[in-house]
């Protein structure tokens, strides 16, 4: 889960996965405290971006930064911290070898090696080679503390400070003990911070049979919440230097989740687990998570890489990062679609398109359980997870990745709907107005909307799965199935599937779509899909 961190309060949930989201603002006094007071109302110089991930999460209200995708190779640096008592934290059997050759495999082991995929291979196969990894695996951190300084709740203002120097210190350490490796070589775009950095603890995570309470001699019930995995951006400008590059993202994560769960079924072919790293990296890629942290229900199905951590990543998030392709019809058409584990294609249907990804709209994507989805649709992972379907089928996204902006950055709930736009201006700083894992408005609020108590925001989702023949609903429990797909002689209008709409057979921005659809074949090679403009 990605962490968000307030200015002068820390706010979290926790996932039913394996991760925190906290939204980032300045803990620095030089940047502007709530509702926008102080905000610099200055104006840079007039660009457009492209609409790529990369370019919003720079230009975003946050001071974030992100693995860039405009270059195609990153060198990815992972380091393993030992605490003084590690000896007494991990599994009995495993020693400081084993683990760390396990966490290697994890981060860039092959398929052969790992039974599946590692980080490297993953988003590799992902991107159709465009974007690579140098992976560069550390060895052993002796950090010298002891793990009680770490042991507690990821809030806790004195253990995320304690894990933030230790970031740091074992940045510096990799680098003093490495003189060889160059700190500008593991930047990549020139942004004045390392691209990825993973600090893999030497400890099993807070979910395990361990008793952390007892060990540390804690009550029972005590957090140990910063036992987990996590991605946390530091905000330190002090770090930001394109001669010596500095740390802002990174992961922080258990070696644990590299082993892989006596959950799975027996024949399960995996050796070495990366699932929860690979899910993790997504968030330094600057991907968002995509379930609903109140568990209240499962807008994206819970069968993605940034939803429930197993199969794929979903079309829009595989277009954020550019690597998709996108189909705009603008008639009335027959389209064969491919798969898109193969061909990354989906089909774009707008009301008014205008060549952004940051906007409302509808994404047909062929998916197969095959590819990255094939592993996790032919077991279910973990023996809890959601199982992908074992049919092939059209699925339906509702999109609404239409951003916010202000001139300054600084936490400011007021936009109005003059300020809601498609494009990336480097003379403002954007915010995402829709996301899955907010569920309440207001300052009041643990997440908030960009547009406060005045819009029904809670029910406005960043990708919101349409499910084929349920005509009635827009919040559903269950996960993704077979049934939810849309398959030969399917069709699709906004009337049919109206009160699957916030605005009632309208999107969200209140215009109408404008398009409708059949599905006319399923096959291996392509589903063939007629559009009509109306």
């Amino acid at each position: 889960m990605k962490k968000i961190l307030f200015i002068t309060l820390i706010l979290s949930a926790l996932s039913l996965t394996s991760c925190r989201y906290i939204d980032i603002l300045s803990s620095t006094s030089s940047q502007s405290g709530s509702s926008g007071e102080g905000e610099s109302t200055s104006k840079k110089p007039s660009s457009i971006l492209p609409s790529i991930y990369e370019n919003y999460v720079k230009n975003s209200v946050y001071y974030e930064s992100s693995i860039p995708t405009s270059v195609t190779n990153s060198k990815y640096l992972v380091l393993p911290v030992w605490f003084s008592d590690s000896e007494n934290l991990i599994n009995p059997g495993e020693d400081k070898e084993t683990i760390l050759s396990k966490v290697t495999t994890a981060f860039s082991g092959t398929s052969e090696e790992t039974g599946w995929n590692s980080v490297k291979s993953y988003y590799e196969t992902e991107s159709n080679g465009k974007k690579t990894f140098d992976m560069v695996i550390g060895d052993w951190y002796d950090c010298g503390n002891p793990s009680s300084e770490f042991a507690g709740d990821q809030n806790d203002e004195i253990v995320a400070e304690n894990t933030e120097s230790l970031i740091v210190r074992a940045i510096n350490n990799y680098f003093n003990t490495h003189p060889e490796d160059k700190r500008k070589d593991y930047d990549s775009d020139g942004d004045g911070y390392l691209d990825a950095v993973a600090v893999v603890y030497g400890a099993q995570d807070y979910k395990s049979e361990f008793d952390f309470a007892k060990y540390y001699g804690r009550r029972s019930g005590a957090s140990f919440t910063n036992f987990w995995a996590y991605v946390y951006w530091l905000q330190d400008p002090s770090h930001q230097n394109v001669n010596y590059p500095g740390p802002n993202a990174y992961l922080w994560a258990s070696y644990d989740f590299s082993n892989v769960s006596k959950k799975n079924p027996s024949d399960y072919p995996v050796k070495v687990d990366a699932h929860a790293y690979i899910h993790e990296t997504g968030h330094l890629f600057g991907l968002d998570d995509y379930y609903d942290y109140t568990g209240s229900d499962r807008p994206a199905g819970s069968f993605s890489m940034q939803d429930y951590n197993v199969g794929s990543h979903d079309p829009y998030s595989i277009l954020a990062l550019g690597w998709g392709e996108t189909i705009v019809p603008t008639d009335t058409q027959t389209i064969t679609l491919k798969p898109f584990q193969d061909s990354k294609q989906v089909i774009l249907l707008s009301n008014k398109y205008e060549d952004s990804i940051f906007d409302e709209y509808l994404l047909l994507e062929y998916y197969t359980p095959t590819g990255l989805n094939e592993l996790d649709s032919k077991y279910c992972y973990e023996g809890t997870y959601p199982q992908g379907p074992r049919m092939s089928g059209i699925r339906l996204w509702h999109v609404d990745a239409r951003l916010a902006y202000k001139l300054g950055r600084g936490y400011n709930y007021d936009y109005s709907d003059s300020r809601i736009t498609n494009k990336i201006d480097t003379q403002y700083y954007y915010n995402m107005l829709c996301r899955n894992n907010t569920y309440a408005a207001g300052k009041s609020a643990d997440y908030f909307s960009p547009l406060a108590g005045r819009y029904n925001y809670a029910n406005y989702r960043l990708l919101d799965l349409i499910r084929e023949g349920d005509y009635m609903k827009f919040r559903y429990k269950s996960a993704l199935s077979g049934e939810d797909l849309f398959t030969a002689g399917s069709i699709f209008n906004m009337d049919m599937y109206r009160r699957c709409f916030v605005e009632r057979g309208k999107l969200n921005s209140g215009k109408t779509l404008g398009w409708e659809f059949k599905v006319d074949t399923i096959t291996e090679e392509g589903a063939t899909v007629s559009v009509y403009k109306k």
